[in-house]
């Protein structure tokens, strides 16, 4: 289980969806630009958001288990980035690994 926040210029993005590609298993942000992801196995994750169809981000989080992680996503708008995606930011002392 992985949790972590999207937020898009320090502002939650609610409705982006958190997908690791290669199990499939996905997961909508809440209002607040939170979500947790389940399903996905220990060991190097690619994760990626999106939001409307369009990649916002992704990032790849190497999750082990009994570890404590967060994955957040931190996006500029389209009006604030250039052309690259941004990375995952990985944040400590929040999710258990289980």
């Amino acid at each position: 289980e992985i949790s972590g926040a999207v937020t898009e210029d320090g502002q939650p993005v609610a409705g982006a969806v958190v997908t690791n590609p290669e199990s499939g298993a996905s997961t909508t942000t809440t209002a607040d630009g939170s979500f947790t992801l389940s399903g996905v196995a220990s060991r190097l994750l690619n994760l990626a958001v999106t939001r409307n169809g369009v990649k916002l981000a992704e990032g790849q989080l190497d999750v082990l288990r009994g570890r404590t992680t967060t994955a957040d996503f931190q996006v500029r708008s389209a009006a604030n980035r250039g052309p690259q995606l941004p990375a995952l930011r990985i944040l400590p002392a929040t999710v258990a690994v289980r």
